[in-house]
């Protein structure tokens, strides 16, 4: 007899098998099952090749049917220096997407979180970068920042709200910090332990809490000895953990290196860096 942790906690056990949650599937509930994409999104979502970005954070707005994405500008042969922070939308997460600046420049890597304002209830947007948090009552802005925070010393900020508290992991996948207050002060929640091949590096994490209250971080991963042939190697992680403390690893990666198209042709990419993910409104 199977058990939920049999399943990734991507589903439920039924008697010896898996009944897995959509998109996920497999016997383990360990590998995202996609649509074909669109053809036009051979040459990405941003329907322009004006500006060099590295991909970031989308949100549904339910009360317009927008999706909105965040995006940092990169000096051209950059994947460090950013000059502008985009905002664009869309009625599909794919795109086409219209983009304008947003009219600050706080860096690589942003994140994207939403709440309710413990006051009224509604929601709030927030923007995270290095350890600057910005916030608006409305996704299109303006994000004022967030005076006195106090966050630990992170990159590439995966944060999530659960239950009236704020939990956050960082680009090695390593910590996770709690704090009562989006301000802080911060403090160690849990160390990430899981086990993985010698060589492996997890990093570029994305953490949610589904339905049932089981954890999961999906991220990039790669094997510093894989130099050639990198159609092949290591690309992708899932973890997932009851409590958010004691952590396990999918043995399948979630997402592989070929991304097939509507049109029926397919491309095999030699990485698939910092995975977004864009969950249903429900």
């Amino acid at each position: 007899k199977c058990e939920n942790l049999d399943c990734s906690l991507n589903g439920i056990c039924h008697f010896e098998s898996c009944i897995c949650d959509r998109p996920w599937t497999g016997p383990q509930c360990s590998v995202l099952k996609f649509k074909p994409s669109s053809a036009r999104m051979k040459s990405g979502i941003y329907a322009t090749t004006n500006f060099n970005t590295w991909s970031g954070p989308i949100v549904y707005d339910d009360a317009t049917g927008y999706h909105h994405s965040y995006v940092p500008v990169y000096s051209n042969g950059s994947l460090l220096k950013t000059t502008d922070l985009l905002h664009g939308m869309s009625h599909s997460a794919t795109g086409p997407y219209l983009w304008k600046s947003m009219g600050f420049n706080d860096g690589l890597n942003p994140a994207m979180l939403t709440f309710p304002d413990r006051k009224t209830g509604k929601i709030q947007y927030s923007i995270w970068i290095a350890n600057t948090v910005r916030i608006s009552p409305n996704p299109d802005g303006p994000f004022r920042p967030i005076m006195n925070v106090s966050l630990p010393n992170v990159n590439n900020a995966a944060p999530v709200y659960h239950k009236g508290m704020f939990y956050m992991t960082s680009q090695r996948t390593s910590t996770i910090w709690v704090s009562p207050s989006i301000q802080g002060p911060w403090d160690v929640f849990s160390e990430i332990n899981v086990d993985v091949p010698s060589g492996t590096v997890l990093e570029d994490p994305r953490m949610w809490i589904d339905t049932r209250g089981n954890w999961h971080i999906i991220c990039h991963a790669y094997d510093t000895s894989q130099l050639h042939n990198c159609s092949n190697s290591v690309v992708s992680a899932h973890l997932f953990s009851v409590d958010g403390i004691d952590w396990h690893r999918s043995l399948e990666e979630p997402y592989g290196h070929k991304v097939e198209f509507m049109d029926g042709s397919s491309h095999i990419y030699s990485t698939l860096e910092r995975p977004y993910l864009v969950q249903n409104p429900t």
